[in-house]
């Protein structure tokens, strides 16, 4: 994210971390600054807090994983694996 934020053309000025998201946006709802959230964050409908989209071409993305048990691949668990991996593109036993 620091590394978007200098591609863009600035620094940021990190004046308070939060172990969970959820304590971020309530400093951000006190006023204390702003942060990056996943866009899922808007369901929480905080009233003292603004949600937009990220814009420009220094976007970070992120990285996800998905974690499943070696003994569910007999379950429905195997169809939506087998769906994330297409749609992921992601090669067969990774």
């Amino acid at each position: 994210m620091i590394a978007a934020c200098i591609a863009s053309g600035f620094s940021p000025d990190i004046a308070h971390e939060a172990p969970q998201i959820v304590s971020t946006l309530n400093l951000v709802a006190a006023g204390m600054g702003i942060s990056v959230v996943p866009s899922s964050m808007q369901r929480l409908r905080l009233d003292e807090v603004a949600f937009r989209p990220l814009s420009g071409s220094h976007n970070p993305k992120g990285q996800l994983n998905l974690a499943v048990r070696n003994d569910t691949l007999a379950s429905p668990a195997s169809a939506f694996l087998a769906l994330v991996r297409k749609d992921a593109g992601a090669p067969r036993g990774t």
